[in-house]
């Protein structure tokens, strides 16, 4: 309802009751994030305090708890002990889900980690469950966890977040994974997925992981418009846009996945993922020696797991490259 108000903020302000609201403007480049934070007295409109914030891309997951501590000695608030618990309880939270959405082998055991810290601190806080069970599942497949492991934790975590909070999005999309891909239990997690996205339709998550059983069982044109608003409200997730790339390969349409594909790695060209893909893309147009290129690159990115080493050895059988 503010989209397009120059006051904005000052209108939050009002509707919530309080004294001064805290804006941000994040500005992304390659290799640095800049954050403008400014406090606007919400009965005079003045600008009260603001200040720039610009770090490397690399170390911009402790920026929340530097800009919350420079807002709070500058404005000069007394936090409670309470208070200062709970933000350090969120800023841990923060941190792990930073950490999750890399998608690696080692930023997955640190946000599982972090995850474990914050529930430790607070076991009523179900988004950390949540955050524990979609990461015990990621393991699964950016790291070297064996699904034995990985999944019975990962259902675990997901039914604790729902007998904390039944109504919430991202625990029954969480545990629409585990019915997908270890128990097959396709309607199962079509459920999930269809109840998660019910409570909250902008679940980037959901959309994703729906579109992909959508592909699975060749629905292909359903699958098709999850992963388009997938990508409409996550418009920055490589992991989206990948998938993207994946859903439009799987149902044969081989030029527009290329060009998807190729656009997220101009994106990043160390996501792993993207190179996966365009390897199983270049196999499946029968470009044998371009798959083995690829499959190289994403195995070597992967810490060699399991899943690229075997698509790289088919593809070097057919690119007549037995001995390998």
């Amino acid at each position: 309802p503010y989209a397009g108000d120059s006051r904005g903020a000052i209108r939050v302000g009002e509707d919530l009751g309080v004294d001064a609201v805290l804006t941000t403007q994040v500005r992304e480049q390659p290799d640095e994030l800049n954050v403008t934070v400014e406090v606007t007295d919400v009965r005079s409109g003045v600008h009260v305090w603001g200040n720039l914030f610009r770090r490397a891309a690399a170390d911009a997951q402790g920026m929340p708890q530097e800009i919350a501590l420079d807002v709070a000695e500058n404005l000069q608030l007394r936090l409670s002990s309470t208070d200062r618990e709970r933000l350090r309880i969120l800023q841990t939270y923060q941190q792990a889900q930073y950490y999750w959405g890399g998608r690696t082998s080692t930023g997955l055991e640190k946000a599982i980690g972090l995850f474990t810290e914050v529930i430790e601190a607070d076991s009523a806080f179900a988004p950390a469950w949540v955050g524990l069970a979609s990461a015990y599942t990621l393991l699964h497949y950016y790291g070297s966890l064996p699904p034995s492991e990985s999944y019975p934790r990962a259902r675990e975590a997901a039914e604790r977040a729902l007998e904390l909070d039944e109504e919430l999005a991202d625990a029954h999309a969480s545990l629409g994974l585990v019915k997908r891909d270890f128990d097959r239990d396709w309607e199962g997690a079509e459920r999930e997925f269809q109840r998660a996205l019910q409570l909250d339709p902008g679940s980037a998550s959901a959309l994703q992981w729906y579109a992909e059983l959508l592909a699975m069982v060749g629905r292909f044109d359903e699958a098709e418009a999850r992963i388009v608003e997938a990508q409409r409200v996550a418009p920055l997730s490589l992991a989206v846009r990948a998938v993207h790339g994946w859903v439009l390969m799987s149902a044969g349409r081989f030029d527009e996945a290329r060009r998807e594909l190729e656009m997220t790695i101009a994106m990043d060209r160390d996501f792993q993922l993207s190179h996966w893909f365009m390897g199983q893309l270049d196999f499946a147009q029968r470009d044998y020696v371009a798959a083995v290129e690829a499959l190289e690159t994403a195995t070597a990115m992967s810490g060699r797991l399991s899943r690229r080493v075997a698509d790289l050895a088919a593809a070097s059988a057919f690119a007549g490259r037995q001995d390998r």
